[in-house]
């Protein structure tokens, strides 16, 4: 891993343009001392947004991130002590989680930056890091990461839809506050029919979590095969318990067939 920006974590915010290269991964990390009195929580270190010629390619919060990174790797670090040490990192994989080959390539044709906002009130001193993995390799797409709230005014069903293509997984963060049942449908076809605890379940096994997560994960490609990914969009139905925000997320493959052979060329050069 390479260090490639650090500011004060009383700052709030950082917007940090990366430099050119090739890269295959990404860490988001704080480190510093809480406030007398305080502790900080993942809610509170903001949102973060990796944007790619213009183009968001990551938008969600931090504590999002945190939590799917313990789902597809090791332990991502979190811990606060109140009035001592808080540390917290949050990876950004350039690849859908199970793909290692795909890498970001940056040129000087590109503008890729990450614009980081956060809460400074319970910390008193620290830093936040921007790390990434150099790596030589083929880019072939971008691997997007969004939120979508959904809003429930009261116990029953919702159905929506993301009209979005090439869905890889769709996620629901503390699905047992205000989830009774799920129904997810892909291109029309049903792919999820049940209800949250046993969704939970299969989540966290074939995740191979050792305890049970807080958030559930569904796969559209377990076969972990790239011609899986194609699609047109997902709906769903949920049935909640009540009223409140059912904080959702999704990824998706982002084609650029531009960037292989200009990646291979760069990889070649490196």
């Amino acid at each position: 891993m390479k260090q490639l920006f650090r500011v004060p974590a009383t700052q709030g915010n950082l917007s940090y343009q990366l430099e050119k290269g090739q890269f295959g991964l990404f860490l988001i990390r704080f480190e510093g001392t809480n406030a007398t009195g305080q502790a900080v929580t993942l809610a509170d270190l903001g949102s973060v947004v990796l944007r790619w010629n213009g183009q968001d390619v990551v938008n969600v919060d931090f504590e999002f991130l945190n939590m799917v990174s313990n789902l597809y790797g090791g332990v991502s670090e979190f811990s606060s002590t109140t009035g001592g040490a808080f540390k917290a990192s949050a990876f950004i994989p350039t690849g859908i989680w199970f793909d290692s080959q795909n890498i970001y390539d940056i040129g000087d044709e590109d503008k890729v930056e990450f614009v980081l906002n956060w809460n400074t009130a319970k910390i008193a001193s620290g830093s936040v890091y921007i790390f990434g993995k150099p790596r030589r390799g083929v880019m072939s797409y971008l691997h997007g990461i969004y939120k979508r709230t959904i809003v429930s005014g009261g116990a029953g069903d919702i159905s929506d839809s993301i009209p979005v293509e090439n869905i890889t997984q769709f996620y629901i963060k503390n699905p047992t506050a205000l989830i009774n049942t799920l129904q997810v449908a892909r291109d029309g076809k049903a792919v999820v029919d049940g209800y949250v605890g046993a969704l939970q379940s299969y989540s966290d096994w074939i995740h191979l979590l050792e305890a049970s997560s807080n958030l559930i994960a569904i796969e559209f490609v377990e076969s972990k095969d790239l011609r899986e990914v194609v699609s047109t969009g997902i709906t769903y139905k949920i049935n909640t318990t009540g009223a409140g925000n059912i904080e959702s997320y999704y990824s998706r493959l982002i084609p650029k067939a531009e960037k292989v052979d200009i990646s291979l060329a760069r990889a070649r050069a490196l």
